[in-house]
């Protein structure tokens, strides 16, 4: 609800009370009449009469209607009113003759009379405050009724800026129109914004009426948002927009320059919506001309000028667009990179402008395109760099896009034939070495020419395959030593700089750095999301499915995995299929059998391009379908397959998270001994923890288990940890130690509930704990472990006495203890509830 709607709803409550509402909408038309808005209250007999008697005539007559019950007056954007429609609020008000609910915009000027009401009067201000992103994002999952895309809540919040005004049109235009719709359990955003006539007269309304100055200066603003303010002076506007600042239109901010942007979001929407395009492009130019002449010079100033005037059809500087494409590309803009790259191609044939339009092209899912772009563009002349990065380019279209690996390889060693300088040539042998790391075959060559290859994608090559082996410290050298020279090479191989990232998380969350690694992993998808770049979005919510799932969150690796594979569609560059298995992995753990059987169905059917990092994952999805089944002996057979698999590629990491799930399942004899030798080969603190939690399932040892459970706490395998504190209740309970069992299983419980989204496994099955203590029962111990006798406990709780000696009674034959004292080490020594 906005200000009117919640109005309407205070008012709803006094007619049901059964008293009497009249409401006022005060308007700018309105207001130009004496009374205008209050027109509908003046009585016949007033007509005519001076203002003062006009007001005496309505209060009479609302008086003679008394009988209909006390009165509640509305009055939406008061405003709005005029002098004489205020002084009839501010009487009805302040003599008692009716309670009055006024709604008026923050930032206007709002009549004396009105402000009189409480600033001297009896009325309550109600700060109707923005909604906080959190609360936008739960409202619009609350009425759509089903999990959102992130990109979509991210737009929504975005556009909206929390006004629940707007909010409510962009929702109702979205269904209306379509293009806000479910598609596979998941709400998304299609296609471009473009403001519906019922939101654009709401914005419109917002705005009010401009003369030509206010409105050209708002046009400026509303295609270069932000304009440094230098610009506007430079065009006379200055004065203008600082009128259209203290109306709330404009708003302005320091940073190294002072900038004008719009108070909201949707006004630079609408007004564009209603530019003619002979008038978006003047605005354009005269944008670029400005900043030209008073810009700072800056990379981002640069690239402004050229796509506004690209975008108004100048492309008279070639090298200037090339410039601008390769920025918008370097930053995941590949429609903009698109613009621009075409623009610089229709000045004459060029072989950087075919490769990032071919990149570009690629980028959008547009392939065939992307490769009848680079096939033309072979003969052209330029540098070796330049001819190896789009061999690089057309290659992995054939790779990873088409999963055709052997004309990448053939389109790569025909390149390396015509090249001749050894940076170039570093670049061909490295996309050979990643593409060797990504083939399931572990013979698959290297393609690395010198042990000292420097290229982005050789260094990314080797890390993937460190991470793999179980080398996570070298890994992460290899990763940092590439990341340090990135501002060297970034605008040259952006994705590779995304891959990077990715495999350093990666490797983290294999080398124990679980918690740290999720959280960095949100950090990157955060930024992936706010800046709306597809691809980054794609690889961050395919990482948050995999750490989810490892830390045992199967609500939230659904959602994320689900807005994975939304997003990628039909543009399949082999993440489709580790995406399903992780989803597959996800459901079982909500114990979805169906859901788990039809996502592991959708891996194996999906493109292989990238089997050679993620075959295993797929395997081990088919265990855990069984698992989802209750077919626990399956299972096992299928992760030792998944563990055969993972040893015969030289995947230590994978391996040992295969056998692992077999210890897990149940069979931790038959594999502890094969699990300590493979986690010996791996690096960090997981692998160790995860022998740990073996060898103490093996001795049943419900200490070691307790001991186990909490080191692979501290690294954030929540779920591990929570499955080792089950079985060491099941060893206590076994052992006859009850409260240690109890302290374990509630342990396992806390951890289930609190942070694994209510995950179940088979490990699981000691947690449910059928000796739990009622609920009152265990505030009766909590109470008694802080010290408070029985009669104090009974006085807190409102019971006898003796009900309290029996509850206590009852608990120490359930957990076998002796006495109040053993409680603390249970319950906690808790400083004593107030």
């Amino acid at each position: 609800m906005g200000k009117t709607r919640l109005a309407h709803a205070v008012l709803d409550v006094a007619s049901a009370a059964g008293g009497r509402v009249e409401w006022i909408a005060a308007t700018e038309s309105a207001a130009r009449v004496p009374l205008g808005a209050v027109a509908h209250l003046v009585p016949s007999s007033a007509l005519g009469s001076d203002r003062d008697a006009t007001l005496r005539g309505i209060v009479a007559a609302l008086e003679r209607e008394s009988e209909r019950g006390r009165l509640t007056l509305g009055v939406d954007d008061a405003h709005l009113l005029d002098d004489g429609s205020a002084a009839l609020v501010h009487m009805l008000a302040t003599t008692g003759r009716a309670s009055v609910v006024v709604t008026a915009r923050s930032g206007e000027h709002v009549p004396d009379s009105i402000v009189a009401l409480w600033k001297d009067g009896p009325a309550t201000v109600i700060a109707l405050q923005a909604l906080a992103r959190s609360e936008v994002e739960k409202i619009v999952a609350s009425v759509l009724d089903g999990p959102v895309e992130g990109s979509t809540l991210h737009f929504l919040w975005e556009a909206s800026d929390g006004n629940t005004l707007y909010l409510r049109e962009l929702l109702r235009h979205g269904i209306e129109s379509g293009a806000l719709r479910r598609d596979r359990d998941l709400w998304r955003w299609h296609g471009p914004f473009r403001p519906s006539e019922r939101l654009q007269d709401l914005v419109a309304a917002r705005i009010g009426s401009l003369d030509e100055s206010e409105w050209a200066a708002l046009e400026i603003v509303a295609v270069g948002d932000p304009v440094p303010i230098s610009c506007l002076r430079e065009l006379g506007l200055d004065d203008v927009a600082e009128r259209l600042e203290r109306r709330g239109i404009l708003a302005s901010r320091r940073r190294a320059r002072v900038e004008v942007n719009l108070a909201h979001p949707l006004i630079g929407e609408v007004v564009r919506a209603r530019m003619p395009q002979l008038r978006l492009d003047q605005v354009r130019l005269d944008l670029a001309r400005t900043l030209e002449a008073t810009g700072d010079g800056s990379p981002n100033d640069e690239f402004r000028v050229v796509l506004w005037r690209a975008d108004a059809g100048d492309h008279s500087q070639p090298d200037r667009l090339r410039a601008a494409a390769r920025r918008a590309w370097t930053l995941w803009s590949p429609d903009v990179a698109e613009r621009l790259a075409r623009a610089a191609l229709a000045s004459g044939p060029d072989l950087e402008a075919a490769h990032l339009l071919g990149e570009a092209l690629s980028d959008l899912g547009r392939t065939p395109e992307a490769i009848d772009v680079w096939e033309q563009a072979q003969d052209l002349d330029g540098p070796d760099r330049m001819r190896a990065s789009l061999a690089m380019g057309h290659a992995s279209a054939y790779r990873y896009h088409l999963n055709q690996p052997a004309e990448a390889q053939a389109i790569l060693r025909r390149a390396r034939e015509r090249i001749t300088d050894r940076e170039a040539l570093d670049v061909i042998d490295g996309a050979l070495a990643m593409f060797g790391a990504t083939d399931l075959s572990p013979d698959a060559p290297s393609g690395l020419a010198t042990a000292n290859n420097v290229a982005p994608s050789a260094a990314l090559a080797a890390a993937v395959r460190q991470t793999t082996a179980g080398q996570i410290d070298t890994a992460l050298e290899t990763i940092d030593t590439a990341l340090a020279t990135a501002d060297v090479w970034v605008q040259e191989f952006p994705t590779v700089i995304l891959m990077l990232r990715m495999t350093r998380e990666w490797a983290r969350l294999f080398g124990g750095h679980v918690a740290d690694a999720d959280a960095q992993v949100v950090r990157h998808y955060t930024i992936a999301l706010a800046e709306r770049i597809d691809y980054p979005r794609v690889s961050w919510c395919f990482m948050r499915g995999v750490v989810a799932v490892m830390r045992g969150m199967p609500t939230t690796a659904l959602a994320v995995l689900g807005e994975g594979v939304e997003v990628v569609g039909s543009d399949d560059r082999g993440w489709l299929r580790p995406m399903h298995a992780y989803w597959s992995m996800a459901a079982a753990l909500k114990g979805d059998a169906a859901a788990a059987e039809h996502h592991e169905a959708l891996a194996q059917r999906s493109n292989r391009a990238i089997d050679g990092l993620f075959a295993v994952d797929v395997q081990r999805a088919r265990a855990w379908v069984r698992v989802a089944r209750g077919e626990l002996s399956a299972a096992i057979e299928e992760s030792r397959a998944a563990a055969e698999l993972a040893a015969e590629l030289g995947q230590n990491t994978f391996e040992m998270l295969a056998l692992y799930d077999i210890a897990r399942f149940g069979r931790a004899r038959d594999v502890a001994d094969q699990l300590g030798a493979c986690a010996s080969r791996v690096d960090g603190d997981l692998a160790p923890a995860l022998v740990a939690h073996a060898h103490a399932l093996v001795a049943d040892d419900g200490a070691r288990l307790d001991a186990a459970s909490a080191r692979l706490e501290s690294l954030g395998a929540d779920l591990f940890a929570a499955e080792a504190a089950a079985a060491a209740a099941r060893a206590h309970r076994q052992a006859g130690r009850k409260a240690s069992a109890y302290a374990s299983r509630a342990r396992a419980r806390s951890l289930i509930t609190e942070r694994c989204e209510g995950a179940t496994s088979p490990a699981l099955v000691d947690a449910d704990g059928s000796a739990d203590l009622t609920a009152r029962e265990r505030e009766v111990c909590e109470l008694a472990s802080n010290g408070l006798p029985s009669r104090a406990i009974a006085v807190r709780l409102g019971i006898t006495t003796r009900t309290v000696d029996n509850l206590l009674g009852r608990v120490y034959t359930k957990l076998g203890v002796s006495g109040r004292r053993e409680l603390v080490s249970l319950f906690g020594d808790h400083n004593e509830p107030e």
